[in-house]
């Protein structure tokens, strides 16, 4: 039972660390190109 409930919780941090590394990945990249105004890219 102990060990059901540790493998529900380390699927849990597994989906939220999926979504957390892109995101803040994203916001990483977006700060820099923050920092970059005079380098305009078009995409």
């Amino acid at each position: 039972m102990i060990v059901l409930i540790h493998l529900q919780h380390t699927m849990e941090f597994l989906i939220v660390g999926c979504f957390i590394f892109p995101l803040s990945a994203l916001w990483i990249q977006s700060r820099e190109d923050d920092d970059n105004t005079d380098e305009i890219d078009f995409l």
